[in-house]
């Protein structure tokens, strides 16, 4: 038979809000404390059916619908937080392949860039010596016997006294 572990007051399995032990309780209580015998086990689990499970209360219920519900949100956060993580790894190897093309273009449009510092430093260089040499030469005269009018007089007079258009390097 169960008794309480204060008052030792019989039938009852808990502290049932005794102060302290009871002068007639404490009277028959042996001396010797002997091992309250255990209470019976629980049913085992797969044994229990929806009928037969010990009824819970309201709060137990409820309680157990949040936990489920919560644990069912978890579970999908957990799915989403997977491709969120899947995707980072997609746009990082996006990103390291643009990377090796931006660099790739880089260094063609440098190259580009040198050669046409080349080319204009080269034609600097042309002109320069063209126009040296134009200043060495003393401008003559047309002869008689050709036409102030023809083609040849014209566009050699012309491509003596012109200038090349813009700024060169």
């Amino acid at each position: 038979m169960w008794k309480c572990p204060r008052c030792h007051e019989h039938g009852v399995s808990v502290w049932h809000g005794c102060t302290r032990r009871s002068r007639t309780a404490s009277a028959y209580a042996p001396t010797v404390p002997t091992p309250a015998p255990l209470p019976p086990p629980p049913p085992p689990q797969h044994q229990l059916t929806p009928s037969s499970r010990p009824t819970e209360s309201a709060e137990i219920v409820a309680l157990r619908k949040a936990v489920a519900a919560l644990e069912s949100r978890c579970t999908a956060l957990t799915a989403r937080f997977d491709t969120i993580d899947a995707r980072f790894d997609s746009l990082i190897s996006q990103q390291a392949t643009t990377t090796s093309r931006l660099d790739t273009l880089v260094e063609a449009q440098q190259v580009v860039i040198a050669s046409v510092t080349s080319l204009t430093e080269r034609l600097d260089a042309v002109a320069s010596q063209l126009e040296r040499v134009i200043g060495l030469v003393p401008a003559q005269p047309p002869t008689p016997g050709t036409s102030s009018g023809s083609v040849y007089s014209m566009t050699t007079t012309s491509s003596v006294s012109r200038r090349p258009k813009g700024k060169l390097r």
